[in-house]
């Protein structure tokens, strides 16, 4: 015998389930171990572009 929900519980649950749709459909899971090197090459170079980084200065960072 479950008990009633409580008021708000049911809205909860679905953006719950809304908010985990959204998720899945941006980050798709293929798998745990999935390779991130490219998404790593791709967040550095937009963060050297941000701080208008010169290629010594990328060196540097690199090492």
């Amino acid at each position: 015998h479950s008990e009633p929900a409580l008021a708000g519980e049911e809205s909860l649950s679905k953006e719950s389930r809304d908010s985990q749709r959204d998720v899945s459909s941006i980050c798709p899971q293929h798998d745990k171990i999935s390779d991130t090197s490219k998404l790593e090459s791709q967040i550095d170079k937009l963060v050297y572009k941000l701080y208008n980084l010169n290629e010594e200065e990328i060196k540097i960072i690199n090492k």
